[in-house]
């Protein structure tokens, strides 16, 4: 489990002035089950993992693709 109420906050945060962590929760649920059908000959075994990951995203600046240029007619 990671969340960012137990992390330390960077100290790159903190000269940007930033004096709280920016959002990482990552809390994986899962399980697994498992049992005999014949005993000492078939078994079965059955997992699950579920593996959300909330971040914050930081707005990117925009990227200006080159283009053609009209050519004179």
């Amino acid at each position: 489990m990671q969340n960012r109420n137990l992390n330390a906050v960077d100290y790159s945060e903190v000269v940007a002035g930033n004096r709280t962590n920016p959002r990482f929760d990552k809390q994986p649920p899962g399980g697994g089950i498992g049992g005999k059908i014949i005993k000492d000959k078939l078994f079965y075994y059955g997992n699950f993992e579920y593996n959300p990951l909330g971040q914050a995203s930081i707005p990117g600046q925009p990227v200006d693709a080159p283009t053609r240029r009209a050519s004179p007619r």
